[in-house]
């Protein structure tokens, strides 16, 4: 298992994890969520909620990244070693995770598109690979880096949210 650390970038795990929702929703069609389809409240709340998926996404996503490059420190997620400054402010003051919670609203948003219980299900995998591929090597990278720093961040500020 430990040779899937690091391995994928987010982005193409995102995409795998996109993929896999929309073979759920074509293929596991029994499982489409009607009311979200149809016209009326379930249609408006599908809509209203896609759209504040998607705009939070970019919002919390880009204002992330912008904070990195601020800091100057790297956003490459295959090279957590290189990072040089720990961010802790703006959207880091409430998840250490704040791109990985980007994507997962912008999945969020493809899975209220789908409108498919289990496209939505996928999800659950998404967070769980992330996490114990992605967030939990970077995490052990980041504790040898900025010790007790870094625990004193981990313990006020949660993973996800």
């Amino acid at each position: 298992m430990q040779k899937l650390e690091l391995l994928l970038p987010p982005p193409v795990i995102a995409l795998i994890t996109a993929v896999l929702m929309w073979l759920c929703a074509h293929y596991l069609s029994s499982l489409t969520i009607d009311w979200l389809l149809k016209g009326g409240v379930g249609y408006a709340l599908r809509l209203i909620l896609g759209v504040a998926c998607f705009v939070g996404s970019g919002i919390i996503g880009l204002a992330s990244l912008r904070q990195f490059a601020r800091a100057r420190t790297t956003t490459n997620p295959k090279s957590p070693a290189q990072a040089s400054v720990l961010v802790q402010n703006a959207f880091y003051a409430h998840s250490r995770n704040p791109m990985y919670l980007a994507v997962l609203l912008l999945l969020l948003c493809w899975g209220l598109y789908l409108a498919n219980a289990a496209a939505l299900l996928v999800i659950v995998g998404f967070v769980w690979f992330i996490t114990q591929f992605q967030i939990k090597p970077e995490e052990r990278f980041l504790e040898k880096k900025f010790g007790q720093k870094y625990l004193d961040y981990k313990k006020n500020v949660r993973r996800w949210l």
